[in-house]
């Protein structure tokens, strides 16, 4: 009898036991650890893992001015896949030396290579029509 029992009370502890798989996502950490992934690859690629894009910017928010590490900064942008920031830094540099032709051109060539010709065109005409004694280059 009292093994009857044992074996009853063992097949009722058995047959209640079963095997649970939670997908990938509901674990309660993985959206955390997915975003601090895609985060630190995004900063990665935006430059801040890059020494000398973190020294440049550091110069230039420190210099605004500093003309030469603002287009080191930006043909770094540029080169690193990011023209619409390398743009912004070539704009910037542009409305502190309004008269340099070497900047219009620069900003022309970034809306090229961003697919926009008609930007490019108009924006070479605009600096050309208010600096008409600028060199050929523009």
């Amino acid at each position: 009898m009292r093994t009857l029992a044992l074996l009853a009370s063992l097949l009722l502890l058995v047959s209640c036991v079963r095997t649970v798989q939670t997908p990938q996502f509901a674990h309660p950490s993985y959206g955390v650890n997915e975003t601090m992934t895609r985060q630190v690859r995004n900063a990665k690629d935006a430059g801040d893992g890059d020494y000398r894009i973190k020294a440049l910017r550091r110069r230039v928010t420190a210099t605004p001015q500093d003309l030469q590490a603002r287009l080191e900064l930006a043909d770094l942008y540029r080169e690193a896949g990011f023209p619409d920031v390398a743009i912004e830094h070539y704009r910037v540099a542009a409305s502190q030396h309004p008269d340099s032709g070497h900047l219009a051109i620069l900003i022309a060539k970034t809306l090229r290579t961003m697919q926009m010709p008609v930007e490019a065109r108009a924006s070479l005409e605009s600096f050309t029509a208010q600096h008409p004694k600028s060199s050929a280059d523009a």
